[in-house]
């Protein structure tokens, strides 16, 4: 037997026998592709296929799904809630705003001084005189320095119902001194010695009289005086005080002598110069509720888009899950048909807004321009009446929210990518370690093979030997079966028989 580098052979008189014997290659180690590595990484991607999961929901829930019904069903909300806006809540009236606040305002002064003073008639003048009677106030001793009856209650900080109101309040307790515009700028009027019993004498009087009186004293002032009450100068409201205290102290800082034009209009605004109509809470009250008349066309866009969704939404929801039973019907999951929280919704509500805005814009223009004759400054000034700001201000936030909702759509798809990234990242560790272990499997294999080529080279010399041995016994037969068949066939006939006959048994 011969052979080199595991090839093995064996020749027997022109019979050869071969054996290849396996390679040296050596197994890759246990240690590394071991199975706490891979469960760690198996561990990982089901974690992240868990975040993808829920990065998946979030992208729904900011992606556009809306179809052309659901388009056609917004843009006709906006239609209806701006015809509703043209023939109900009409033009903005700034009259109509200020009848509306100083009936609030009368009522409530009636029911201060009820409280307070103890009146118990109905007559808002008397309400007014004894209110005025019984919380007297240090700041109208400065009535004429800040410009008389008419315009004091704007330029007299102590009588703005704001906070800067209630510090110059409080400020007039400790220095004896109103502070107010007198020459187009801030400036203090001395005031506690024409009325040195309105100053407290004490810390705790001087804030007594600085808040609690204060306050009743702006009651008093509200609905007017008490000889024009609920048609006099009534107190600015927060914002046209707002704008005073602003002009006034930019007039301080630029040293103005005069009052500025700015001022000027501020003040001819709280008069009622231009219109009649003074600018003062009362009017500012009347606004917020010629707002909630104008709110009324826009919320009514608000819910026919939304209960259309959800209806719409839900009978889907309901016909996909097909219950049978009435308890069946209530376990079907209606989340996603609930008409919030997802972008198609909020894209509803802009077409929506949108096409109520255009309806209202078209309206005010063509009835601005029936109305000005042609005459430009009153083309605008109707215009502006009839514009619902409003829904103005609704499409602004509607279209603002589907553009933010596009922006945070983008930047979780840039998530989601990296996330599939590193997704990709463990399922080629994953396939590493599989790999590795099929190595593994691979190295032991071969040791096993090995191992039986081995031996079946060690049984190759007992194989070739007993070979050996039979064809040496075989020789030997046939030369006796040829010596008996030359000295006596008749012995050889018979013993052939019994072999054959004895085989056969």
């Amino acid at each position: 037997m011969t052979g080199s580098g595991g090839f093995q052979r064996v020749e027997l008189e022109g019979l050869t026998i071969e054996f290849v014997l396996g390679s040296s290659a050596q197994p890759l180690a246990e240690d590394a592709w071991t199975v706490a590595g891979r469960e760690r990484v198996d561990h990982e991607i089901a974690e992240l296929a868990e975040h993808l999961r829920v990065v998946d929901g979030r992208v729904d829930r900011l992606t556009n799904h809306s179809d052309r019904l659901d388009c056609a069903v917004a843009v006709g909300c906006g239609v209806l809630a701006g015809i509703v806006d043209s023939l109900w809540v009409g033009e903005f009236s700034l009259t109509r705003a200020h009848e509306w606040g100083a009936d609030r305002v009368n009522e409530f002064v009636l029911k201060a001084a009820r409280t307070l003073t103890g009146y118990e008639g109905n007559d808002l003048a008397t309400a007014i005189r004894w209110l005025e009677q019984e919380v007297p106030f240090a700041g109208d001793k400065a009535t004429h320095p800040f410009g008389g009856p008419t315009i004091h209650h704007l330029r007299d900080l102590t009588h703005h119902p704001s906070p800067v109101g209630l510090v110059a309040s409080i400020v007039m307790q400790f220095t004896g001194q109103a502070w107010g515009v007198t020459n187009g700028s801030l400036g203090p009027v001395n005031v506690g010695q024409d009325a040195p019993e309105l100053i407290g004498t004490t810390v705790s009087e001087k804030f007594l009289f600085g808040t609690i009186r204060w306050v009743a004293h702006l009651v008093s002032d509200v609905a007017g005086s008490s000889t024009f009450a609920g048609a006099g100068t009534g107190l600015p409201g927060p914002l046209l005080s707002t704008l005073h205290e602003a002009g006034a102290a930019f007039g301080r800082i630029r040293g103005e002598t005069e009052r500025t034009e700015f001022l000027k209009w501020v003040e001819g605004a709280f008069r009622g110069d231009r219109d009649g109509v003074p600018f003062d809470l009362r009017t500012e009250l009347g606004i917020v509720n010629e707002a909630g008349r104008q709110a009324l066309p826009v919320l009514l866009t608000e819910t026919l888009v939304r209960a259309f969704y959800f209806v719409r939404r839900a009978s889907e929801a309901c016909r996909e899950a097909e219950p049978r039973t009435f308890r069946e019907l209530l376990s079907v999951d209606l989340r996603p048909a609930l008409p919030w929280g997802n972008r198609t919704v909020t894209r509803m509500l802009t077409v929506a807004s949108s096409t109520f805005t255009a309806v209202d814009l078209l309206d005010a223009g063509i009835r601005a321009a029936v109305a000005s004759g042609g005459d430009s400054v009153t083309f605008s000034a109707q215009f502006l009446l009839r514009v619902n700001f409003v829904g103005v201000v609704r499409t602004s936030v509607a279209i603002g929210v589907d553009v933010r909702q596009g922006m945070k759509r983008s930047a979780l798809r840039n998530d989601r990518i990296a996330l599939m990234n590193q997704q990709l990242r463990l399922l080629n560790a994953r396939a590493s370690y599989r790999v590795g272990e099929t190595w593994v499997a691979a190295g032991e294999a071969n040791t096993a093979v090995r191992a039986a080529e081995e031996a079946i080279a060690l049984a190759g010399p007992a194989f070739i030997e007993t070979w050996t041995g039979t064809r040496e016994t075989t020789e030997k037969i046939e030369q006796q079966v040829s010596g008996l068949r030359a000295s006596d066939s008749a012995v050889l006939a018979q013993a052939l028989e019994d072999l054959e006959w004895g085989v056969e048994s």
